[in-house]
C-alpha cells in the first residue's frame, strides 16, 4: 500500500504550498466518493498526501481493481486545474510504461482519477534488492515512458523513485504527471521551482528552459543511485545547498561502475541541457548498448516492453508483443529447479501456431476439398503422412514467432518483425505468403502477398489449406483474425479493427457476427477440423468461438479477475470455469473435436470434451518441473505458454524454461525437448540435449515431427519421429 504514498506526500517535493500531511479541513468523507462513483466499490486507503488520497477500489461489474486519486475540488487555488490537467495528459497516453487512468470524474466537490492499481511496490522501495541489470532496465523502460510522453510534448518535471512503481508482475510504469508542463515551441520555462530537489536539473533550479532532456537529468539521478547505491549529491543537507551542487558541482566518480554504463549516466547529469543526450530514444538506445557490451545477451531481469530497435541494441530477445492489457508479463523464477526466464505479458507474439490435430485436418482434405455428411462428419480418404521440408531455408528471418504446418508439410512462419508470413514448400524454398515488408492493414479480397499486415504472431492451418492469422496492431491495441484461402487472395473473418474500450466486457460482440466484434489481446488460435476458429483472448481470460457461420461466442473462461481464485471450474461448464491467461493462453484442437488449452497462469493443460466440460489433463496447479515418468496430472508445470497435439493423439506443452514436455495418450509426461537453459545447441543429436532460446510457438505435423519456433535463435527447428532436432529455416 506504501507504493501509493509518492503519487501524494510531498514532504520531499518543492511544490508552491505543498507540505506536509493532509491537513484536518481537508478530510474527504469516503460516503461522497462513493457516491461520485457509483460503478466502484471502495477499499482501503493507500496514502494520503498535502492535497489528497489515494483510494484502493474495484470496478464492480468488471472486477478490476483500480487506484482511486481523490483531491477536494475546492483546495488551493490551481490545483483542481492541475489535478484534471494530469488526468488528460494521462488519457492520451497509451504505453505499457505508463500507468493507464482509465476514468477522470469531477463530482460532489471531489476531483477523482481513477488509474489502474500497482500492486508491485515502488522503486524506492525496491531498489535495495536490484541487481545492476535490474536497474539498467528500469532505465530503459524510464526512457521509453519518458520518449512516449515527449512525443505528445509532455514533460513529466518530477522523475524519481517514487513516481515509478510496478505491477505485481514486474513491469515498471511512471506515474504522477501532476506537475508534468506541455511543451511550447522549442521549449518551456521554469516559471516555478517544481520537481523535487534531488532530482532536479539545473535549469529547474535557475529558471531556465525545459525540455526532453530536463527529464533525463532526473533520470540520471535514479540511475545514478541504482548503480552505485547512493544520489550524487547528499539530499540530506539544505535544498539551497543541494540545488547548489546541482548547478555548479560535477557528480562524484562512479566507483565500480563498469565504464560504457557509467559514460551515459554522467552524459545525461551534464550541467547544460545541450551536453545531455538529445532525447529519451537516444538515451535509452546509448543505455542499451552499454548494458549489452557490459553483461552480454538476455541480460534484463524485469519484463520490458522496448522498440526493436532498442531491444536489438540491448542484445534482449525481442518482446513478444502485446498485449494486451497487457497481455501480465512475469519474471519467471523457481529456485527449486534452478531455471529462470520470464517473457513479458503482451505475449500476443508467443501465440502458439495451433494447427493441433494436422494429421485429422489432413485427413479431411481430397483432391477436390472435402464436404460434410448430413450427420456432421467428413467422407474423405485416408492421407500419406506429408513430411516437412528436405532442405534448410535460408531467408530474412528476423523474429519468427509463429509456426504452422499444413497437410503437404509446407511450413509457414509468422515473422513479426519483417511483418510477413513466409512459406517453405517441401524442397526449402521459401517465399512471401501474406505481407509486403511494411506494417499496416489493408488489402483484403485481393492476393495476401500484396496485403499490408501488422504484427502476425499466431498461425493456424485449415482443413482446406487455408492460412489462419491473428493481425494486431500494437499502437491501437486491436486484433484481427485474416484468413488466407487456397488461391492465395486473404480476408478478415474476426475483428472490427477497434479494440475493446475499457468499459466493455471482454466478451462483447458475443452472439453477433465475429466481423463486428472488437477484439484486443488475442494471442493464439486454432483451427479444428469442422472450419470452427478459436481464438484465446488472453486479456479476458477466455478462449472463443468463431464458428463456421462466422458468429462469435465465448467457449471457456468465465472472464473474471485471476484474484483471488485464479482457478476453478474443473467437472462444469467451460463457459463458468476460470482461466488465468498470465503470459499466453494456447488452445489446439485433437481428432476428436477436444480442445486442449494452456492455463498458463495456473501451470495446467485443460481439456473441454465436446460436451463442453472442462478437466486437467495435465499439471498439478504448483510451479515447478517435478513429474516426469509419472502422470501428468501430477506434474509440476513450468508456466505452460503454448500446447499442441498429435497424429497419436500425444499433446506437447511448450513451458517458459526453454523445454517441450510430452504427454503420451496413457496420460504419462516426459522431456520431449530442451535441456532448460538458453542458448543454441544440439542440432543433428537428440531433442532432448539440445538449447533452444525461448521458443515461442509449436506445431506438430501429419507424420509427428514437431516444429518449433525458436524465436531467440531466430531459426524453425524441426524434431523428427526419432527425436532429432535439426534447423530447417533461418
Amino acid at each position: 500500500m506504501a507504493a501509493w504514498l509518492g503519487l501524494l506526500a510531498c514532504d520531499t517535493d518543492f511544490r508552491s504550498g505543498a507540505a506536509g500531511p493532509l491537513p484536518p479541513d481537508m478530510i474527504i468523507d469516503r460516503r461522497r466518493v462513493q457516491k461520485a462513483l457509483p460503478g466502484y466499490a471502495l477499499g482501503a486507503e493507500l496514502g494520503s498526501g498535502a492535497f489528497g488520497l489515494v483510494l484502493a477500489g474495484k470496478h464492480r461489474r468488471l472486477g478490476r481493481p483500480v487506484a482511486i486519486k481523490v483531491m477536494q475540488a475546492e483546495g488551493p487555488e490551481g490545483r483542481s486545474l492541475d489535478f484534471a490537467a494530469e488526468a488528460r495528459v494521462l488519457a492520451g497516453f497509451d504505453h505499457p510504461h505508463v500507468v493507464k487512468a482509465y476514468d477522470y470524474v469531477e463530482a460532489e466537490g471531489l476531483c477523482l482519477v481513477v488509474m489502474e492499481l500497482l500492486a508491485g511496490g515502488t522503486l524506492s522501495r525496491r531498489r535495495a534488492g536490484m541487481t545492476p541489470q535490474a536497474g539498467c532496465a528500469v532505465g530503459l523502460a524510464v526512457a521509453a515512458a519518458l520518449e512516449h510522453a515527449h512525443s505528445f510534448g509532455v514533460l513529466h518535471r518530477d522523475i524519481k523513485g517514487d513516481n515509478i512503481l510496478f505491477t505485481a508482475d514486474g513491469i515498471a510504469k511512471v506515474t504522477d504527471f501532476g506537475i508534468a508542463k506541455l511543451l511550447e515551441g522549442s521549449g518551456a520555462t521554469a516559471s516555478s521551482r517544481s520537481g523535487t530537489p534531488m532530482y532536479m536539473a539545473p535549469e529547474q533550479i535557475d529558471g531556465g528552459r525545459l525540455g526532453p532532456a530536463t527529464d533525463l537529468y532526473a533520470l540520471g539521478v535514479v540511475m545514478y543511485q541504482l548503480l552505485t547505491g547512493a544520489p550524487p549529491f547528499d539530499p540530506r543537507q539544505s535544498v539551497s545547498r543541494l540545488w547548489r551542487q546541482h548547478l555548479t558541482d560535477p557528480p562524484p566518480p562512479m566507483i565500480d561502475v563498469p565504464a560504457p554504463l557509467a559514460a551515459v549516466v554522467l552524459r545525461a547529469l551534464a550541467k547544460k541541457s545541450a551536453d545531455r543526450q538529445p532525447d529519451a530514444r537516444t538515451f535509452a538506445l546509448e543505455l542499451a548498448a552499454a548494458a549489452a557490451t557490459v553483461y552480454g545477451p538476455g541480460w534484463a531481469g524485469i519484463p520490458l516492453r522496448l522498440d526493436a530497435d532498442i531491444r536489438s541494441t540491448a542484445n534482449l530477445m525481442p518482446a513478444p508483443i502485446r498485449p494486451p492489457s497487457g497481455m501480465a508479463s512475469r519474471h519467471r523464477s523457481s529456485p527449486a529447479v534452478g531455471r529462470t526466464r520470464f517473457r513479458p505479458r503482451w505475449v500476443v507474439a508467443v501465440a502458439l501456431a495451433a494447427l493441433a490435430a494436422t494429421s485429422t485436418l489432413v485427413a479431411l482434405r481430397s483432391n477436390n476439398g472435402s464436404s460434410p455428411t448430413s450427420s456432421g462428419t467428413f467422407n474423405t480418404p485416408t492421407p500419406t503422412p506429408a513430411p516437412g521440408p528436405a532442405a534448410v531455408a535460408v531467408g530474412p528471418l528476423s523474429r519468427p514467432a509463429g509456426v504452422a504446418v499444413g497437410g503437404d508439410g509446407s511450413v509457414y512462419i509468422a515473422d513479426i518483425e519483417e511483418h510477413r508470413v513466409w512459406k517453405v514448400d517441401r524442397a526449402g524454398r521459401m517465399s512471401t505468403l501474406a505481407g509486403t515488408g511494411t506494417a499496416g492493414f489493408s488489402g483484403d479480397g485481393g492476393p495476401a502477398n500484396r496485403a499490408q499486415v501488422n504484427w502476425v504472431a499466431a498461425l493456424a492451418v485449415g482443413a482446406d489449406s487455408s492460412v489462419y492469422m491473428v493481425d494486431s496492431n500494437l499502437d491501437l491495441d486491436e486484433s484481427r483474425i485474416r484468413k488466407i484461402d487456397g488461391a492465395g487472395r486473404i480476408s478478415t473473418i474476426a475483428g472490427n479493427g477497434r479494440a475493446v474500450d475499457l468499459g466493455e466486457s471482454g466478451s462483447s460482440g458475443d452472439g453477433g457476427p465475429a466481423l463486428d466484434s472488437p477484439l484486443s489481446g488475442v494471442g493464439a488460435l486454432a483451427v479444428g477440423a469442422d472450419g470452427v476458429v478459436y481464438l484465446a483472448d488472453e486479456a479476458s481470460n477466455r478462449i472463443r468461438r468463431v464458428d463456421r457461420a462466422g458468429l462469435i461466442s465465448t467457449f471457456a473462461g468465465a472472464g473474471t479477475s485471476p484474484s483471488p481464485s485464479r482457478f476453478f471450474g474443473d467437472g462444469g461448464p467451460a463457459t463458468r470455469a476460470q482461466l488465468d491467461c498470465g503470459n499466453a493462453c494456447g488452445v489446439a484442437v485433437g481428432a476428436d473435436g477436444s480442445v486442449y488449452i494452456a492455463d498458463e497462469g495456473n501451470n495446467r493443460i485443460r481439456k473441454v470434451d465436446q460436451a463442453g466440460r472442462i478437466s486437467t489433463i495435465a499439471g498439478n496447479g504448483s510451479l515447478g518441473f517435478a513429474g516426469d515418468g509419472g502422470l501428468a496430472i501430477q506434474a509440476q508445470m513450468m508456466y505452460p505458454l503454448q500446447v499442441a497435439v498429435g497424429p497419436d493423439s500425444s499433446v506437447y506443452i511448450l513451458d517458459d524454461a526453454n523445454d517441450v514436455r510430452k504427454v503420451d495418450p496413457s496420460g504419462r509426461i516426459t522431456l520431449f525437448a530442451g535441456n532448460g537453459t538458453g542458448g543454441f545447441s544440439g542440432d543433428g543429436g537428440p531433442a532432448t540435449r539440445a538449447q533452444m532460446n525461448q521458443p515461442s510457438a509449436i506445431a506438430v505435423g501429419s507424420d509427428g515431427s514437431v516444429y518449433i519456433a525458436d524465436e531467440g535463435n531466430k531459426r524453425i527447428r524441426k524434431i523428427d519421429p526419432a527425436g532429432r532436432i535439426n534447423t530447417i529455416a533461418r
